[in-house]
């Protein structure tokens, strides 16, 4: 599913994606200088270049760590088993002579990291940690469960550049040795993508210690949590946590209708067990003395860009909202798909002003006319808020296009699900980090594709 969408203004085109932060990181690249060999005599130019990838394995031999190149004369001590000397660094020598008048090159990159061999490894001596408490008899089991989750984690991280190099951090293999528990105690096979999904994002996003802080408790729960809680789980966090920033609602509509469909695998729970088996794993905080917002209003609200009066076309305030937007070059004002005779700006809230982009006519260099995507600068973005104030505040028009929001909701069969089964939510919460991130890989469980939750 493509999350991107463009809508089309009266001169340019906003193209969004679905809210969504991702932090990402890469571990154990190194990079270092080599020294290589070059002679030559008077008037030769030379150039020599070269690159290395040193991969830690735990071979006797070090076989797998030369590089032998016709071109390059090079030296690699490389000694990473246990059985021999501590880390050193390799050496790599490379030298250059030249006579008179000679031009010469030289350059060599080199990285190193963790191969998918060296990872399974890792895995291997992990576990061997991990079932020290068990029985012979428990150990049988748990190897044939451990061996399933491994082929999911590795399927999953050799597909994400660097994801590997995570098994080199102290605290991933910490981590790890926890899910590979939770892995063994567990007889539910989606729990292994659950697993993984927490182990990835302990890679993306586990320099953020809140969020590292809520993966942890997270593989602490995942084979203790219901099938109804975590649909549920996932399912409110979702409501609470994703909205689109497309430009035409009957377009937003049918993304979230898609989204939704994917999300609800399964009967959405009713009653108050689910929210208290919930908040006895930590994973949402009840609060006894409120309720939810009704869902006619949390949406409004959540989507106010959509649900908005806007301005009547040939108003004083619709010929002030042009004259402000020619000011910053735009010229973006959309009929209102819920109210006849209005305009409005197409976007769904003040919150995605930051992943809009503007497409804009440029001549190339060799004088083609191509479209360039630029995003709003800070006073477009200040002028797109002014013109909200601009709009008309008569209650009776609020409530009419709230009305016919609810209406075109409706007519989608997945959320019309959603809000019968939300107004019936019996207690007001709060999702903890620990129930965004579990929520969040059952989520991308269901759908890769599904855009990130921003926990902060």
């Amino acid at each position: 599913m493509d999350w991107k969408w463009v809508f089309d203004g009266i001169g340019g085109a906003l193209i969004a994606a679905f809210v969504g932060v991702f932090c990402g990181y890469k571990l154990g690249v190194i990079k270092k200088s080599l020294i290589q060999k070059q002679k030559a005599g008077n008037n030769v130019t030379q150039q020599q270049t070269g690159n290395m990838h040193i991969i830690n394995n735990n071979d006797k031999t070090n076989d797998n760590n030369k590089v032998n190149s016709p071109e390059q004369s090079q030296i690699v001590r490389n000694n990473l088993t246990p059985n021999q000397q501590k880390n050193q660094d390799y050496i790599n020598e490379q030298s250059q002579k030249a006579g008179n008048n000679a031009t010469q090159y030289q350059f060599v990159n080199i990285e190193q990291g963790i191969d998918e061999k060296r990872a399974r490894e890792i895995y291997q001596e992990n576990f061997k940690i991990a079932k020290r408490d068990f029985t012979q008899e428990a150990c049988e089991i748990a190897n044939n469960r451990i061996n399933k989750f491994e082929n999911q984690l590795m399927t999953r991280m050799t597909k994400i550049d660097g994801a590997l190099n995570a098994f080199a951090d102290p605290g991933f293999q910490i981590l790890l040795k926890n899910a590979q528990i939770t892995a063994a105690e567990t007889e539910r096979p989606k729990d292994y993508d659950l697993l993984s999904e927490l182990l990835i994002r302990r890679f993306q996003k586990g320099k953020i210690r809140g969020v590292r802080a809520g993966i942890n408790h997270a593989v602490s729960i995942v084979s203790e949590i219901s099938d109804d809680a975590l649909l549920g789980l996932t399912i409110t966090s979702a409501v609470m946590r994703v909205s689109p920033v497309l430009g035409n609602v009957y377009a937003g509509l049918d993304v979230l209708d898609n989204l939704f469909g994917k999300l609800m695998y399964g009967d959405l729970p009713t009653g108050n067990n689910w929210l208290e088996h919930l908040d006895l794993l930590n994973a949402i905080r009840i609060n006894s003395f409120g309720k939810l917002k009704k869902f006619k209003q949390y949406y409004s609200e959540q989507f106010f860009g959509y649900t908005a009066v806007g301005l009547k076309q040939g108003s004083e305030n619709y010929n002030k909202a042009v004259e402000l937007l020619e000011t910053v070059g735009l010229r973006i004002l959309v009929p209102h798909e819920l109210n006849n005779g209005y305009v409005r700006i197409p976007i769904s809230n003040f919150n995605t002003l930051d992943s809009l982009r503007i497409n804009t006519p440029h001549v190339s260099s060799d004088n083609k006319l191509i479209m360039q995507s630029i995003p709003f600068t800070e006073k477009q973005k200040n002028v797109i808020k002014n013109i909200f104030s601009l709009y008309d505040k008569d209650p009776i028009q609020e409530e009419k296009v709230i009305s016919q929001f609810i209406i075109e909701w409706d007519k989608r069969k997945n959320l019309k699900k959603l809000r019968e089964w939300w107004e019936c939510i019996p207690s007001l919460f709060s999702i903890t980090p620990a129930g965004l991130v579990l929520a969040h890989a059952n989520a991308k469980r269901c759908d890769s594709a599904i855009p990130e939750f921003n926990e902060f």
